[in-house]
């Protein structure tokens, strides 16, 4: 998982990001992201540690808030 987190297509960063699977340190590097989609992905997995998810609740990126506010 951690080589295909530094994948230069963030499709594929993406689904790393939303995999229940991904250690906690490689969601925290993929919450810095430049993508707004993988950030999202981040902060909607499951297993996504609680102050990751409030970091980036925090971004600077609107898409990136409403994404999470929209997860169930």
């Amino acid at each position: 998982l951690s080589e295909l987190a530094k994948h230069f297509d963030p499709r594929i960063r993406r689904r790393v990001s939303e995999n229940p699977e991904a250690p906690p340190d490689l969601l925290e590097s993929l919450s810095k992201d430049p993508d707004p989609d993988v950030r999202i992905a981040v902060g909607t997995n499951s297993s996504t540690p609680a102050e990751i998810k409030a970091l980036i609740a925090a971004d600077a990126e609107p898409t990136v808030r409403l994404g999470l506010a929209q997860d169930p």
